[in-house]
């Protein structure tokens, strides 16, 4: 058995912790099950990152709440989909005592002191010896990670680009196969994380779980946005990838709408049946036509 792996996070230097999950998060998780299927790997791996050196200070309150309702934002996605058996998520919290974590981190600091490697932050090594850890200890024959601009990966310093290019370095190991797919987009039509929420994400329009925004505004934002028209076609594409994987048997569930509703209340759908997020009272969904049900686009935790 082999899986595919992925990291996420809770949090950024820059903006500090996440506001919510993003919905683009399902066009992350989407991507990893259909790379996985491409790749042989039978299983997908989220490794969440709760915390960024050892030992691991307290996180936060603000970050600690962001990790829980990711959790359980994202348990509830994958056992909707059907995919509870090939999913696991996993916090790096739960592995950075373990002792086989600790010998690859130590096996990777010995690599990059003889090969006199530099790194701007311990948090490279720490990331580089994760990459050992799920490969000896999950099985995992692949790593997916995203990417601001596919076209020139080398520019972002801090982009996964950077950090798995470190591992192939300090390991000498350039087989091992890191996957990459383009970062989300939000609503000025930029490149972002798929799975952090900025503090003005949701004033510029960018849709959220446990969060208050009615998707069916963008409509209306987007006539005069050619970045929001970008994001809203975005969102769409999403939707698409979801119900092609869907049909192509690799998520195994009943998807909760009809093809013909309209994308607002698809999205609607998918943030209170697929992620169990429950909608707000008083936010209401205009309905595409007659037949469609409104829905209630964004949603809070339950």
């Amino acid at each position: 058995m082999s899986a595919l792996y992925f990291g996420t996070g809770v949090a950024s230097p820059k903006y500090g912790p996440s506001c919510g999950l993003p919905f683009e998060f399902l066009d992350f998780f989407c991507d990893a099950f259909k790379l996985a299927r491409e790749n042989g790997c039978d299983r997908v791996i989220q490794e969440l990152t709760d915390c960024y050196e050892i030992p691991a200070p307290p996180l936060p309150a603000a970050e600690w709440a962001q990790v829980n309702l990711q959790k359980k934002l994202i348990g509830q996605l994958a056992q909707s989909l059907g995919v509870s058996d090939r999913f696991q998520l996993i916090c790096a919290s739960e592995f950075r005592n373990d002792p086989e974590y600790l010998a690859c981190l130590a096996e990777t600091r010995e690599n990059a002191a003889a090969k006199s490697i530099t790194v701007p932050s311990d948090y490279v090594l720490l990331q580089s010896a994760g990459v050992d850890y799920f490969r000896r200890c999950y099985g995992v024959t692949a790593k997916m990670g995203w990417l601001l601009d596919p076209e020139n990966p080398t520019d972002g310093r801090w982009d996964e680009f950077y950090f798995n290019s470190r591992y192939q370095e300090i390991s000498g190991d350039n087989e091992f196969p890191f996957l990459y797919v383009k970062a989300a987009m939000d609503p000025t039509g930029s490149r972002c994380s798929p799975y952090l929420m900025r503090p003005n994400d949701l004033d510029m329009g960018r849709v959220g779980i446990a969060a208050d925004y009615d998707i069916g505004q963008i409509p209306e934002f987007v006539s005069g946005n050619k970045g929001a028209r970008k994001y809203l076609s975005a969102i769409e594409t999403s939707v698409s990838k979801l119900e092609a994987l869907h049909d192509e048997g690799i998520f195994d569930c009943d998807l909760p709408w009809d093809r013909s509703y309209a994308v607002e209340n698809k999205v609607g759908i998918i943030i209170q049946e697929l992620f169990g997020a429950a909608r707000s009272p008083d936010i209401g969904m205009k309905a595409a036509n007659k037949n469609t049900p409104p829905i209630a686009a964004m949603a809070v935790l339950s």
